[in-house]
């Protein structure tokens, strides 16, 4: 009996493409990614013109809340979805790596919080050059928080609190220079965004930034690296089905 070859690279690239592209439509339907994509560009346009806030503190609350939350809505259940629907066994029968339909999983869970987010940055900046630099910031937050999120999912079913848990601590590390406000994302979001820290009385202690080229870096690490970690896991890990 003649072995089958195994697939290409590029049949894998358009296998993946075809299975993040039908899980994008899929997400695209729910009423949750229905509900971000309507909602946040109106709190936008309040902060906007209602608020009468400035640019970048619009643009700041945007990429420090609702964006990290949205990652964790979307990206944490990359998994986890698929197995609560039994439907987990059909994409790991086919012979596609595990790893490279969990980069399809990820993928097509930060589209829906990209077309909610990017829009609502275009309602808040003040000229193209804001608007290039939120929308860079907004991509390589949410590649990072997706990609950590996923991670969660894909180490636990708890992944929904073990990331607001997450979250708090980024909230926290932010708010304290020095040393332990390198440990937070969002101390590069606010660097490669350009806008500054709201820290409080700590604000006396000082607070540096890092530079875009430094903060796009380890957004950028960051996102590669737990992408890699979660597509390893996936690949060697028996994930069994609940009856």
């Amino acid at each position: 009996m003649e072995r089958r070859s195994p697939p290409s690279r590029r049949a894998l690239t358009q296998a993946t493409i075809a299975w993040a592209g039908l899980h994008l439509r899929r997400t695209l339907r729910r009423r949750g990614a229905l509900l971000a994509l309507v909602v946040l560009p109106i709190a936008a346009a309040l902060l906007r013109w209602v608020a009468d806030a400035p640019s970048a503190s619009a643009a700041r609350i945007l990429l420090v809340y609702p964006t990290p939350l949205l990652a964790l809505f979307f990206a944490s259940g990359a998994l986890r979805e698929e197995i609560e629907d039994r439907t987990l066994t059909y994409p790991f029968t086919r012979p596609v790596p595990r790893s490279w339909l969990y980069y399809a999983r990820l993928a097509a869970h930060l589209g829906p919080l990209l077309l909610a987010v990017v829009p609502s940055l275009a309602l808040v900046a003040g000229d193209l050059g804001e608007l290039v630099r939120f929308t860079l910031t907004a991509a390589a937050a949410s590649l990072a928080y997706g990609a950590i999120f996923a991670l969660f999912g894909a180490l636990s079913r708890s992944a929904s609190w073990i990331g607001l848990g997450f979250l708090i601590w980024e909230h926290g590390a932010l708010r304290v220079p020095g040393f332990v406000q390198d440990l937070s994302l969002l101390t590069y979001v606010h660097g490669l965004a350009g806008v500054s820290v709201d820290i409080g009385f700590l604000g006396l202690l000082g607070a540096d930034l890092p530079g875009v080229a430094r903060a796009l870096a380890v957004l950028l690490g960051v996102a590669v690296v737990a992408t890699a970690l979660g597509g390893r896991l996936v690949e060697r890990r028996e994930i069994a089905l609940e009856r």
